[in-house]
């Protein structure tokens, strides 16, 4: 009997389909190389959907209307489609023979994942509508800055109940993680008071609200803007540019002033003249220093009267109401009044007194 001999392409095709039917951990190398194939078509399909489809509609919405639609469309682009992505590989992967443990690591990689992504849409939720609640509002922007704190406990908090779901659903026993969590709470508590201190009073400066981003507040010698509330810390620029920091806890334990608040300035300050001063003049300095202070601008006159008889100085006392509670008009109101108080008194010949001593000597002779 006469064989035909294979020919060369005959016999490629055969060492490539034995090839393609050699198993390696259960499976063949053409099952492998279809679940690549997949995974390879899978992946860009789904982008080029989510580009046509997601990205054509948000185009549509970019105006500001429909803030609703806009909001969950975000949410599917970020995290719905990358952990369809993710569940459509799981699927392909897991129609390979798999052993035992390779299965149940992809379980509990697949459960890991899809918390991930619930978490960060939960928490991207909570972002979105509390600053868009807090913008609402008046002076907003330094309202969001201030819930930050507020906003990352939430998060936190949300972190700490899709662990509690992770582990619960693979096999483990919540109830005893949380017994410890709860003895070592206490041990955290008693080695940190200072930190747990400092993040209640970051809610009673929240709820209360003495100050605010934005204020300019001083206590002790120190003074500055408030650029920001954490959680544990308080941040102010001062007037020389430098960043204070202080914890909420000592800064609750402080008297500050809070500028920022404040409607109007009350000046007062004294001024002396020589006790030579002729009394016509005395008589007038109180009419001179009122004419002198109503025409400055942003500043209403409330007083001025001789007040005390000083050991160098006949006193005189000013009291003017600054109508800003800016700092800045305010010294440039204080620097113009002065000024015209020295020219008015150097037009009416009175003299500024200084500390001086007379000595009487008596001679014997």
């Amino acid at each position: 009997m006469i064989t035909k001999k294979p020919s060369q392409n005959e016999s490629k095709l055969y060492d490539m389909n034995e090839f393609l039917e050699k198993v390696y951990l259960g499976n063949t190398v053409q099952a492998y190389l279809i679940a690549l194939i997949f995974l390879l078509i899978t992946y860009p399909l789904v982008k080029i959907a989510k580009n046509i489809i997601i990205k054509k509609i948000k185009s549509k919405l970019q105006n500001g209307e429909h803030k609703t639609v806009l909001l969950l469309l975000n949410i599917i682009d970020n995290y719905i489609v990358p952990l369809t992505q993710w569940n459509i590989s799981l699927v392909i992967v897991r129609q390979l023979r798999l052993s035992d443990k390779i299965d149940r690591t992809l379980a509990v990689a697949s459960l890991i994942v899809t918390a991930f992504f619930v978490v960060r849409a939960i928490n991207y939720l909570i972002k979105y509508f509390v600053n868009s609640k807090l913008s609402e509002d008046e002076n907003g922007t330094n309202k969001v800055k201030q819930f930050n704190g507020v906003i990352k406990i939430l998060t936190s908090i949300v972190w700490i109940l899709g662990l509690l779901f992770v582990v619960q659903n693979t096999g483990h026993d919540v109830s005893t993680f949380v017994a410890g969590l709860g003895i070592g709470g206490i041990a955290i508590a008693l080695a940190a008071q200072n930190i747990l201190s400092d993040i209640f009073n970051y809610f009673v400066i929240f709820f209360d609200k003495p100050f605010e981003v934005g204020d300019y507040i001083a206590f002790d010698t120190f003074s500055g803007t408030i650029t920001n509330i954490g959680i544990k810390t308080t941040r102010l620029k001062s007037i020389n540019g430098e960043q204070l920091v202080i914890s909420n806890s000592n800064l609750m334990g402080k008297v500050m002033s809070n500028y920022k608040r404040m409607e109007t300035r009350r000046i007062s300050f004294r001024l002396g003249v020589e006790y030579s001063t002729p009394t016509i003049q005395l008589e007038r300095i109180p009419d001179i220093l009122k004419n002198v202070i109503i025409p400055i601008k942003s500043v209403a006159f409330d007083r001025a009267h001789f007040c005390n008889f000083g050991d160098s100085s006949l006193d005189f006392e000013v009291v003017y109401i600054v109508q800003t509670s800016d700092y800045t008009n305010y010294m440039d109101a204080q620097q113009d009044i002065l000024y015209a108080i020295y020219k008015a008194f150097e037009k009416e010949n009175i003299g500024f007194a200084f500390p001086t001593q007379t000595l009487f000597v008596n001679n014997v002779n």
